[in-house]
């Protein structure tokens, strides 16, 4: 769980992304959330309103996570229309304590410096040590000054108060 101004807020991460930074692979993550007790949430991302047009389109990019979901109750817009959705990486919340963050602030510097020592000429940092773009936002503010800063990126803010525990649903920014 990251804790953030917000509140506690842990955000999606995929599969592949987890298997890259730890090197254990999907079915083994699997049996590890298992025996740890991490619970895993699924989240979905809905975009706009279902038409010939944009459906091809929405489909080229999101593949096979594509589906067509019916608001029968207007909590998208009006009531009765279907929207384009799909699947986004599982959110991750572990059982397990946090450490103070004034502690964590020294651990990252020190290790900051581990990696960059040895670096020379390295001033930017390489591909490896440069922050991720980030593309998950707690909420819509947040999402939209990020993007106004690149037009051209696809963002994702957390809807609040939606879902059953079991998922969370997000708004898209941008992109298509």
């Amino acid at each position: 769980i990251k804790e953030t101004p917000y509140g506690i807020q842990a955000m999606p991460i995929a599969r592949d992304t987890l298997a890259g930074l730890s090197g254990v692979g999907r079915s083994s993550q699997r049996a590890y959330e298992t025996r740890a007790n991490v619970k895993v949430q699924a989240n979905f991302a809905v975009g706009e309103v279902a038409q010939e047009e944009n459906r091809e389109n929405r489909a080229w990019v999101q593949g096979q996570a594509l589906f067509e979901l019916k608001d029968y109750r207007g909590q998208q817009g009006k009531k009765g229309r279907t929207y384009l959705a799909w699947q986004l990486p599982n959110t991750y919340i572990g059982k397990h304590q946090h450490r103070p963050k004034g502690r964590q602030k020294r651990i990252n510097r020190k290790l900051k410096d581990l990696v960059m020592k040895g670096m020379p000429g390295n001033v930017g940092g390489t591909s490896e040590t440069r922050q991720p773009e980030k593309v998950y936002y707690p909420n819509g503010k947040l999402a939209a000054k990020a993007y106004g800063r690149d037009l051209e990126r696809e963002l994702y803010w957390k809807r609040h108060g939606t879902g059953n525990g079991r998922f969370t649903v997000w708004q898209q920014l941008g992109g298509l």
